[in-house]
């Protein structure tokens, strides 16, 4: 399961952790691991939001508190529903997977904290993001703890992307990408998307669209679709940023159609609206989530 995860195989993950649970529940042997890595893989990888949110939700109660510990599935149920745009839902997730946390004696871990800033970013908040990450930064820094660091410090830039400074974007993707570990995906490719359009921004095209070109390649052999989507449209960016809008236009609906396969609907709207600022002449609004009836959940073991 673990390899899988690391590699961003989620769907594989899932099935490999639904026998690993249904080994455990035979045994008698506790089966939170299970749990926990059952909820990151549909929230991670191809089921749509509306699936993962319920799945979730049933995976918090499905064993007694001591055997199944619920704060990791709350808190991908926050960002899951701050994706279709429930803010305050998502917030109050966060908050009850942050009370179990404590009610075992433990801190915020920084995969909460990447998880509170991410919402904040969906939420149109990114100063709010910025001091989330830049505390965490400085004491993840402090005590010498660099696992989390890398992830921490490319989000941390995209924040400050966001808010169009620029150069402190670049210095902080430059700071993950000394940090990053060369099998941590989700670092490897944050830095290199925040790195890109950084250096769009500023005016250096060709290295702009290699670091996005790299964080496009890596992901494609993995599943987790807001992740490919993120990278797309990145390189999209980098594309029109250099006069090259047929191209540009093409990946960034590639991205888009992700997007609307995983149903995060404000990831979307928000590439649309920044799409059309970009390339206002071409039609965004045809890219919507797909009308379907709801898919079949996942089995839980």
């Amino acid at each position: 399961m673990a390899v899988r995860s690391l590699h961003g195989h989620w769907d594989s993950c899932r099935q490999a952790a639904d026998i690993a649970l249904e080994h455990c529940e035979r045994s008698g042997f506790p089966g939170g691991a299970c749990l926990s890595m059952l909820a990151a893989s549909v929230y991670a990888g191809p089921e749509p939001v509306e699936t993962a949110i319920q799945y979730c939700k049933r995976l918090v109660t499905r064993e007694p508190r001591g055997v199944n510990d619920p704060s990791l599935q709350l808190l991908l149920v926050g960002h899951l529903e701050a994706m279709r745009g429930r803010f305050d839902v998502a917030r109050e997730a966060l908050t009850r997977s942050r009370v179990f946390l404590e009610e075992r004696g433990g801190a915020p871990s920084s995969e909460w904290i990447l998880m509170s800033a991410s919402v904040e970013m969906l939420a149109g908040q990114p100063e709010v993001a910025e001091a989330i990450l830049r505390d965490a930064c400085a004491r993840l820094e402090a005590r010498g703890d660099r696992a989390w660091l890398a992830t921490l410090e490319a989000a941390l830039a995209e924040a400050l992307y966001e808010q169009n400074r620029v150069d402190e974007a670049s210095a902080h993707s430059r700071r993950a990408m000394s940090l990053a570990p060369p099998d941590d995906i989700t670092a490897q490719t944050a830095w290199r998307r925040i790195g890109a359009r950084a250096s769009a921004s500023a005016g250096d095209a060709a290295k702009a669209e290699l670091l996005a070109r790299e964080a496009v390649g890596i992901l494609e052999k993995t599943d987790s679709l807001n992740d490919q989507a993120a990278a797309l449209l990145s390189l999209a960016e980098v594309l029109f940023r250099a006069a090259q809008p047929d191209e540009a236009r093409e990946t960034a609906r590639s991205g888009m159609a992700l997007l609307a396969r995983k149903g995060n609907v404000v990831g979307l709207e928000r590439a649309r609206r920044r799409f059309a600022e970009l390339n206002p002449e071409a039609t965004w609004d045809a890219m919507s989530p797909a009308r379907r009836a709801p898919e079949p959940e996942p089995s839980s073991g």
